[in-house]
């Protein structure tokens, strides 16, 4: 991660409880403005932020393995789909599939991933700023916060925003 996005990191903790507090007000907001806000704040977020300077989320974060993904993540280690699920993946408390460790074992030790066109879908979709759905979403946003620098300036952005 470069020094600043770190930056970014660091001072979002020590704003961690006024975010918080923003986000939580969102939750007030109808779904459709709710969107389209979060919509907002992802354009501004991934204006600032190149994820491939940062790569926090695969060092700590495991991403859900669905159906959809095994095929290809098998084919790029030239498994079957069912040895891939046996050799390289474990299920979760909640019955999902995951790596068994983090870092993720695809996060390339120049910081980018190896698998990046083959990438699970929650890697493609992380973090998830501009989904449907935000209200069911406000709990990982606020988890997130110490972990992603887009999503610390997307927060940063609505307090901003609720503020006038």
């Amino acid at each position: 991660m470069i020094p600043e996005y770190k930056a970014i990191l660091d001072r979002t903790t020590h704003r961690r409880k006024h975010l918080a507090e923003a986000l939580r007000t969102l939750r007030k907001e109808r779904k459709k403005e709710l969107d389209v806000l979060y919509g907002e704040a992802h354009d501004h977020a991934f204006s600032q932020i190149d994820c491939t300077k940062c790569g926090n989320c695969c060092a700590c974060l495991g991403p859900r393995i669905r159906q959809s993904d095994i095929k290809p993540l098998a084919a790029f280690e030239r498994l079957k789909p069912q040895a891939f699920i046996d050799r390289k993946l474990k299920e979760d408390e909640d019955g999902d599939l995951v790596f068994p460790q983090m870092p993720c074992p695809y996060f390339g030790a120049d910081g980018l991933c190896i698998v990046y066109d083959k990438r699970p879908r929650a890697c493609r979709e992380y973090p998830h700023l501009d989904q449907k759905r935000q209200k069911g979403l406000l709990g990982q946003h606020l988890a997130d916060l110490s972990i992603c620098p887009a999503v610390a300036l997307a927060a940063k952005y609505i307090e901003k925003l609720l503020k006038e």
